[in-house]
């Protein structure tokens, strides 16, 4: 009589590796719900919560900043809402809800105050998808020429250009004293400063003296590419409403900052640019017929591409040249 083989198990359910991969998935699905109900509990609480100093990123496309002083700074979630305090370096030093941690940035204000006159503010604001870290070679010139600087980081994908105006309105009103108040601006920072001054009767404006602006590479009449790539529902999402903006002739339409101000555009230096999507010599992104406005009282256009324009030393060198034309205090 023949033998009978023995017949193999069969295996009706997921494989060992994946049901640890699931698990982990699970466990990682939990910690974020977690720890987004917390961060929302927080935000609801009235008081700071429970807090660990730890280093951060400082912001990057989910926190937008709501009040500034002298490198420090409270951010707010755009998810949660919740906020938290930052120091200069980006260590987390208290978190809950927004009311406490503005409360402990007067505080640490007041412990630290000096007796010196403040020196003029310059505030930096970045472009779409980008952080204020992208700005630090203009941070450190100006530093170096005797400016404070305020690097405003907001989440640029997740917000309107109307959000970002009013979050930067709020940061200057925040302000714990009238500054002299200029701003250099890159890519759709331009177009954002644009938001903000059209309101010339903004509470942050009574307070402060305006000085001047530098925009660099910013998308002032709109972006062909943007138009372009923004036919993708996909790319609309991912970038958000302010590319939106640019790509359905909001940009172009708003009014021209109502400050003395200068226009940089990056360029290849030939009739076809860099990008043969975008019409003329461009710096790969963004026309240089697009980067400008007719109000400016100058304008530059440098051999540079779009991502690295503001850190050309031609660029810095300009942009503190024209800033060193704006009115000092008591002008």
């Amino acid at each position: 009589m023949q033998s009978l083989h023995p017949v193999s198990k069969l295996r009706l359910g997921p494989s060992r590796r994946t049901r640890r991969r699931l698990r982990a998935a699970f466990g990682v699905l939990c910690f974020g719900l977690g720890a987004a109900a917390c961060a929302a509990f927080g935000a609801e609480s009235g008081r700071l919560m429970p807090n660990v100093p730890f280093p951060t990123l400082g912001g990057t496309q989910l926190w937008t900043d709501v009040a500034w002083d002298a490198g420090w700074k409270v951010q707010r979630h755009v998810w949660t809402e919740h906020t938290r305090l930052l120091d200069p370096a980006g260590v987390r030093r208290a978190w809950g809800a927004e009311s406490a941690c503005r409360a402990a940035l007067a505080a640490r204000a007041d412990e630290a105050a000096s007796a010196h006159e403040p020196r003029p503010l310059v505030v930096l604001v970045h472009g779409l998808a980008r952080s204020h870290r992208s700005l630090g070679a203009l941070e450190s010139r100006l530093e170096a020429e005797g400016y404070d600087v305020l690097p405003f980081e907001y989440a640029s994908t997740r917000g309107t250009l109307a959000d970002h105006a009013g979050a930067l309105a709020g940061v200057l009103e925040s302000l714990p004293e009238p500054r002299v108040v200029s701003f250099v601006t890159h890519s759709l920072g331009g177009v954002v400063l644009r938001e903000l001054t059209r309101d010339a009767d903004a509470p942050w404006r009574a307070r402060h003296t305006l000085g001047r602006a530098v925009t660099l590479a910013a998308p002032h009449r709109g972006a062909r590419i943007a138009a372009w790539a923004a036919k993708a529902r996909p790319v609309r999402w991912l970038m958000g409403p302010a590319f939106v903006a640019l790509a359905d002739g909001t940009a172009a339409d708003l009014p021209e900052p109502d400050l003395a101000f200068a226009t940089v555009a990056g360029v290849r230096g030939t009739p076809g640019g860099w990008n043969p999507l975008v019409p003329g010599d461009d710096d790969g992104l963004v026309a240089a017929s697009e980067a400008t406005l007719p109000g400016a009282s100058l304008h530059l256009e440098c051999e540079v591409l779009h991502t690295f324009v503001m850190g050309d030393p031609r660029v810095l060198d300009a942009v503190v040249g024209f800033l060193a034309g704006a009115a000092a205090p008591g002008d």
